[in-house]
């Protein structure tokens, strides 16, 4: 098996284009029939439910109440997109998010994990 590195100039939105060409490609190479997309507000789930035609997509949000009480990044408008394109959406809440609040809010410290670096 041959596969292929693509490297980018710059990180960012400029390159969700194009990640999502080369997944759809290497999804269709590997018979993958569901691809996994995170998204914050929903605009690359609404990319990837359009690039991954033929394929199931779901897609993982960011917990309600990320950045302020009771405010989800995920829009509405983008929610009913992606789901009448028969995406999956699915808001969960972190996993070990509450142990890493606690130990900050008692010992006044951060915790780092592997989503912080």
């Amino acid at each position: 098996m041959v596969t292929k590195t693509v490297y980018f100039e710059k990180p960012g939105h400029a390159n969700t284009d194009e990640v999502l060409r080369i997944a759809k490609l290497r999804a269709k190479e590997l018979g993958i029939r569901t691809v996994l997309v995170a998204s914050n507000s929903g605009d690359t789930a609404v990319k990837a439910t359009e690039a991954f035609k033929g394929i199931r997509v779901v897609v993982v949000t960011r917990i309600t109440g990320h950045q302020e009480p009771n405010v989800q990044l995920f829009t509405e408008e983008n929610r009913r997109k992606v789901e009448s394109q028969g995406a999956v959406v699915l808001t969960g809440t972190e996993v070990f998010g509450g142990v890493s609040r606690a130990m900050r809010n008692k010992f006044k410290m951060y915790l780092l994990g592997a989503g912080s670096l």
